[in-house]
């Protein structure tokens, strides 16, 4: 997989080493994982290129509406930091019957309500979650968490060691 305009980045995007991972807000092994990557991400992200795509699937009734969401924080510039609000609280939302509570994290987080609450309602960027998703189909992947470090393929809820271990050994080829 490639970093494309438009996804979800983090640290030294001309790195030789990039680290792609696919996952789903929903997902219980996505939230286990995702503190490993966030570990990842400070300890070599002056080192290693970072990249988020949306593997939303369809035993999850909220992955695609907090996928969208996650896009339009990203579009304010606030990926990471609504990325880690829906991890948190993934309990709270997986059982929500609309939006709303994707809709006050936007404004916990300071963004621009009204231009979030419009992203989301128009599902603006359904064809950039689709594409990841399909992407990923591409790939063979038919579970998350998913990642590719370079051309290393590791899939669930891979350790922080684990990540480490990947990235070091990309790092010093």
């Amino acid at each position: 997989p490639q970093i494309n305009e438009g996804d979800a980045t983090f640290g030294k995007l001309d790195s030789n080493v990039k680290m792609i991972v696919y996952s789903d807000y929903q997902c219980p092994y996505c939230k286990m994982f995702y503190q490993s990557l966030r570990s990842v991400m400070r300890q070599y992200g002056d080192r290693v290129a970072f990249d988020y795509k949306h593997m939303p699937l369809e035993i999850h009734p909220n992955a695609v509406p907090s996928a969208l969401a996650a896009e339009c924080a990203q579009e304010q510039g606030k990926f990471w930091e609504y990325s880690d609000k829906l991890f948190q609280n993934q309990t709270a939302w997986s059982t929500a019957k609309d939006t709303a509570l994707f809709k006050s994290y936007a404004r916990t987080l300071g963004l621009d309500g009204k231009q979030f609450d419009q992203c989301l309602d128009d599902k603006k960027f359904q064809n950039k979650v689709d594409a990841d998703k399909n992407e990923g189909f591409s790939f063979g992947i038919s579970g998350t968490p998913a990642v590719f470090i370079n051309d290393q393929f590791q899939n669930g809820a891979v350790t922080l060691d684990q990540l480490k271990s990947t990235i070091e050994s990309q790092l010093n080829k």
